[in-house]
Parts: C-alpha cells; sequence; structure tokens
C-alpha cells in the first residue's frame, strides 16, 4: 500500500507497449503505411471522409517528417478531423483484454497492483495515495484495475467499475470513452467502430482543446499534492512536459523516471531545459530499464 509519499505517475506510449500498443513513432507509421484495402475500410467506418482525403492525409503524414502524430497535427490543423478518427481506427483493435493478463514479461501493471497497491479488500484500493496522468489514448489501466478487482473480489460489473475509479487517471489528450459502468456512454474494451465519431471527438490534439477540456486544471490538482512524480515510458517531448507545468504546481516534488533506450545527451537537455533552471530535482535509471523494472528497482519510492 502507497501511505507514506503521495505519488503521481505520468505515462508515456512506453507504458503502453507491454500490451502491444504502438509507441508514437510506430503509430505514425501504421497510420501513414495504410494500403488500399486498409484505407478503403476507413472510408466505410468513417464516410464522412473521401477516399482522395484519406490518401492525401496518409501521404502527408508519411513526408511530413514528423515522428509524433500529435506534432503533426498541431502544424497541420485541416487534417485535425481525419487525424482524430484515423487514430481511433488504428488503435482501437489494440484494446483487447487477452493482452493485459498474458503471462509475458514487462506486465508492469500486474506488479503494480500485486506488489504495491496490494489491497486486502476492495475498499482498500482506492487509500492508496496515488493518481496516473496518461499521455495515452488507450483505456488498457482502466481495464486491468477493472478485470482485478471484479475477477480478485468476486465483484459485480457495476461494484468493480465504482471502485476501479477511486485512483485518478487523467488522459491529458483524451481517451475513446468510459468504460461501461464507469459514468457517461461506456464504450466496451475492444475494437467497436459504431461510435468512432464519438469517441474521436473526446481526443485532444492541439493545445485549444486541451485548454477547454479542463484537463488541465485536473492534473494541477493532482500534482499540487505530490510528493514523488514519477515519469514512466515517457519520451519526454518538450510540449508535453511543459504543459504539465511542474515549476508552479509542484515545486517541492521529487521527480524519477525511465528513459528507456534514451542516451545522456537526450535526457540531459531534458534537465537542463525543464528542471534544473527551476531548481527541481530529477533522478532517471539507466537507459535499458523498462517500466516493470523501473518498480521493482524503486520499490522503496512506493510506501
Amino acid at each position: 500500500m502507497i501511505r507514506k509519499n503521495n505519488i503521481v505517475l505520468v505515462l508515456g506510449a512506453g507504458a503502453s507497449a507491454p500490451y502491444h500498443f504502438p509507441t508514437g513513432e510506430s503509430l505514425v507509421e501504421r497510420m501513414a503505411g495504410l494500403d488500399d484495402d486498409q484505407q478503403s475500410e476507413f472510408v466505410q467506418v468513417c464516410p464522412n471522409f473521401t477516399p482522395h482525403h484519406v490518401r492525401l492525409f496518409c501521404d502527408d503524414l508519411r513526408d511530413s517528417g514528423w515522428t509524433s502524430i500529435d506534432r503533426f497535427l498541431q502544424r497541420r490543423q485541416d487534417y485535425s478531423n481525419v487525424g482524430r478518427a484515423m487514430i481511433g481506427f488504428v488503435l482501437m483493435p489494440y484494446e483487447d483484454s487477452s493482452n493485459l493478463h498474458a503471462p509475458n514479461g514487462g506486465r508492469w501493471y500486474r506488479y503494480l497492483y500485486s506488489d504495491i497497491i496490494a489491497p486486502l479488500s476492495p475498499q482498500d484500493f482506492g487509500t492508496n495515495q496515488l493518481s496516473i496522468i496518461t499521455y495515452n489514448y488507450d483505456r488498457s489501466l482502466e481495464k486491468f484495475f477493472f478485470d482485478v478487482l471484479k475477477k480478485g473480489f468476486s465483484l459485480m460489473d457495476a461494484d468493480a467499475a465504482s471502485l476501479s475509479q477511486a485512483i485518478p487517471i487523467v488522459h491529458v489528450h483524451g481517451s475513446f470513452g468510459n468504460l461501461p459502468g464507469a459514468g457517461g456512454h461506456g464504450r466496451p474494451y475492444f475494437a467497436d467502430f459504431t461510435d468512432i465519431h464519438d469517441a474521436m471527438h473526446r481526443l485532444h490534439i492541439v493545445s485549444d482543446d486541451i485548454q477547454q477540456s479542463g484537463v488541465v486544471e485536473r492534473c494541477s490538482k493532482l500534482l499540487e499534492v505530490a510528493s514523488h512524480v514519477v515519469f514512466l515510458g515517457f519520451g519526454y517531448d518538450s510540449v508535453n512536459v511543459t504543459r504539465l507545468e511542474l515549476e508552479k504546481r509542484c515545486a517541492n516534488a521529487r521527480f524519477y523516471g525511465t528513459r528507456f533506450k534514451m542516451t545522456n545527451s537526450q535526457i540531459g537537455l531534458t534537465y537542463n531545459t525543464h528542471f534544473e533552471p527551476h531548481g527541481l530535482s530529477f533522478c532517471w535509471d539507466e537507459e535499458h530499464v523498462d517500466c516493470l523494472q523501473y518498480l521493482r528497482r524503486h520499490r522503496e519510492l512506493f510506501v
């Protein structure tokens, strides 16, 4: 249980990668690389877009030089709607429950739940001083929490859905909607394109969308009470780090994180730009350490 420290996890694409979701660069490659049949399927799912428009989007994304769909759409807001729909079209099929519980390595959700949160009763789950800010669209962590609470304590769906929300999870860029029973019009955790138009409007791409959504205020409330902020699977994109306004929200917190496959120069630039000038401490691990390894190596933080 997390009782002493108030932990905020900040998740990037690498945090969802163990559950088969593509990282930022892989997502761009898959969107830009849709073949004719896949583009035709997309038009059938989203008939508001013409084949010509979809082809232009894929071609321009491929040749734009950007490795992040967010960065591309920030600059090409004429593609905002088709880009949002394409994100849903490509990512929704990865929402597969079987990927959450497969006994493979790198499954850090299980370690977080069983070794750190470790509830003795359903009510214990929400008493952990833990909250989560994620830059990912997928709802894999919410679904995992729902499953383990339901199956581990023999709960009804409604009770598991309610309890799973006791640990706040804020999606900076929006998500594909709440899970069933978690408020509003719930969307099942599988590839269901019937409501892709509703889902696309829940995604926040440009800065105006993020400000108007109220997500910045929600993040601020979590960060203001944090004693430790831990980045997992995060790429430290300058815009994403700046958006958190760490120097304003949590000047007294300590910062930690993974830097998987990042060089000393890359992580040093992040530190010199976003942390050191504001007097913020930031400790990172070696470049080969993934999310699961990080939690195991730094178990003492989560007390």
